[in-house]
């Protein structure tokens, strides 16, 4: 997880999700039969967390209680015209996503012309910012808003089209 570089704040997983389980219990209890969780967080732990409460509630929830998983970063990076595969967090598809949504907030030229995830494949280590300190993934100088406005509609149109398919 990023928690080591500054300015992360992180919780852990189980406490991540007994919360989202318990406002998914709440949704049920009040009348909730179709729930569609939206991450734009692409962490492993995340959505795994996220996948795990669903299934409790699936489990346990009422009769016909449906919840859908959908990670807004992977819908986006899937649509997005020639990505490249090192491209993953803060790099251009996500900075031009902010350039789109916030542009006002983004100090693109503080970012690195390119940064790898240079991390051993499979060791765990006890601190990943001395080993990838800049916590980006990807190319941030190469994002534009034009980037970021096609990659935000085409996955409001994927998400729009997915949730009417299934809702009632």
């Amino acid at each position: 997880n990023l928690r080591d570089h500054v300015g992360t704040v992180s919780i852990s997983m189980p406490t991540f999700q007994q919360y989202v389980t318990e406002v998914l219990l709440e949704l049920v209890r009040i009348g909730f039969r179709d729930i569609f969780l939206l991450s734009g967080h692409a962490e492993d732990s995340q959505l795994v967390s996220l996948r795990h409460a669903a299934a409790t509630i699936v489990r346990i929830g009422t009769a016909g209680t449906r919840v859908h998983v959908i990670c807004t970063y992977l819908v986006s990076r899937s649509l997005a015209a020639n990505a490249p595969s090192e491209d993953l967090h803060a790099g251009q598809l996500e900075t031009s996503l902010m350039l789109y949504a916030a542009e006002e907030l983004v100090e693109q030229q503080l970012a690195p012309e390119k940064s790898r995830k240079s991390l051993p494949a499979h060791e765990v280590l006890p601190r990943i910012d001395r080993e990838w300190p800049s916590g980006i993934a990807g190319a941030p100088r190469e994002a534009n808003r034009q980037i970021g406005e096609n990659a935000y509609d085409s996955t409001l149109e994927y998400i729009a089209d997915y949730v009417n398919a299934r809702s009632g």
